[in-house]
């Protein structure tokens, strides 16, 4: 009898285990394949954000293009190449409509501080590499410290407004739109520059005579512009549950760290 109580006691000490080990991860009710859109190996992701990514997943199982987005965590690459392991994961799990290759997958490797966003082919009009890095590099100053969770939204964020935006130019950090008004300033300023010069140079050459000889002369602007160095160059799902839908990828996308 003793034996048997022993028996039942450990029956319920390892049930209670298995239950605290399962209490943070998010199984979908009534969808027996599971919550197939988050692998988090690395065990640093709450609750609530597999639900977000599982329920992302299921809205936009609606859409046309049927998108799909695998995020898997990892504690360690082991000593392969985040490329290399990004590509053997979508590969083996295939996320995205087969035929419109429409699949994203998120990797993240917590003890190698590295993360890639793997982009089908389908969808590498809508989130071209660019986007890709600067989707994942919003979530790396919460990985340093420790938050997990709120990168890894931060990167799902980017991805959801891309994907419903349908256009590579709504999803910039202002990082990136800093740089462009920086570039557009310093076009502007060489047309003005150029536009300058010209209508210096007609106007010697209208006061000349028309001499084109007088082009040549070294105070009539025309020199410094020319001899200047710097100016000019320069899935699907079926009734079953959720499934994976047969996409596939290039290589698109964009790999970081932190």
């Amino acid at each position: 009898m003793t034996g048997i109580i022993a028996g039942l006691l450990l029956l319920a000490g390892c049930g209670s285990v298995a239950a605290s080990d399962r209490s943070g991860t998010y199984v979908p009710p009534d969808d027996p394949a599971g919550n197939i859109f988050v692998k988090d190996i690395g065990d640093v992701l709450d609750k609530a954000t597999e639900q977000r990514i599982y329920g992302l997943n299921k809205s936009w199982e609606s859409r046309k293009d049927k998108p799909q987005l695998l995020v898997v965590t990892l504690k360690s690459l082991d000593g392969d190449s985040i490329e290399n392991k990004a590509t053997e994961l979508f590969d083996k799990y295939k996320p995205g409509e087969k035929g419109k290759d429409t699949g994203l997958l998120y990797l993240l490797s917590v003890e190698d501080r590295k993360d890639r966003l793997e982009v089908g082919y389908g969808l590498e009009s809508v989130i071209p590499d660019a986007d890709a890095a600067d989707i994942i590099d919003t979530a790396h100053s919460d990985y340093k410290d420790g938050d997990w969770s709120k990168g890894v939204n931060k990167v799902v964020d980017g991805i959801e407004t891309s994907i419903e935006d349908g256009s590579p130019t709504k999803y910039l950090t202002a990082q990136r739109k800093k740089e462009q008004a920086g570039g557009i300033t310093i076009a502007v300023m060489l047309i003005v520059f150029f536009l300058g010069s010209c209508i210096l140079v007609c106007r010697d050459f209208i006061r000349s005579g028309g001499h084109p000889s007088s082009l040549s002369s070294s105070d009539d602007g025309w020199s410094s512009l020319g001899s200047s160095s710097g100016g000019w160059s320069g899935g699907s799902s079926s009734d079953g549950g959720s499934s994976f839908g047969g996409g596939s990828s290039g290589g698109g996308g964009a790999s970081g760290s932190w």
